[in-house]
């Protein structure tokens, strides 16, 4: 098995989960990375969470090499096309 570098990992492109909270009046945002389990920050914008999330995925990943636990790298999903194109028209224009 290949040992990947802390750098390896924090240079994926991993998917991120960014969600607006509505908790009795207060409002904020939760982003999350849901390759990697339990990685969630709470913050009162989009830009603090995003920030906050890159530094919450730098130590998950970090911690995750020195216990020399497994670390999911993210899943792409290839979209496969028909290649059909349909389009609906009036009748009158048919």
């Amino acid at each position: 098995m290949e040992n990947k570098s802390l750098d390896y990992y924090i240079n994926l492109k991993y998917k991120i989960d960014i969600s607006p909270i509505d908790d009795e009046g207060e409002n904020y945002y939760s982003a999350s990375i849901p390759e990697l389990p339990g990685l969630e920050v709470f913050e009162d914008t989009i830009e603090e969470a995003l920030t906050s999330l890159e530094d919450a995925k730098r130590s998950w990943i970090a911690v995750a090499l020195k216990r020399n636990l497994p670390i999911p790298e993210p899943v792409l999903m290839k979209k496969e096309y028909s290649g059909r194109i349909t389009l609906r028209t009036s009748k009158k224009l048919a």
